[in-house]
């Protein structure tokens, strides 16, 4: 189901690149997982953003809120 649903929530650039991809690179839900993760979200940049969120701290002007 998943997989018959994703290309719907596409537009643009995303949704021709899912298009150029032929149905031997891509048979499950998990393959299309794989696949478009390592071509928008590669892991590199999932390691910058993960180092920015463990070294937030607060600033001694800061109220918690604001935080």
């Amino acid at each position: 189901m998943k997989l018959k649903a994703f290309p719907f929530t596409l537009k643009g650039v995303v949704e021709e690149w899912l298009f150029s991809m032929t149905s031997r690179y891509i048979r499950t839900w998990n393959d299309l997982k794989r696949k478009f993760l390592e071509k928008y979200f590669p892991a590199s940049q999932a390691v910058n953003i993960r180092k920015e969120i463990y070294g937030i701290r607060q600033l001694y002007s800061e109220t918690l809120s604001k935080y």
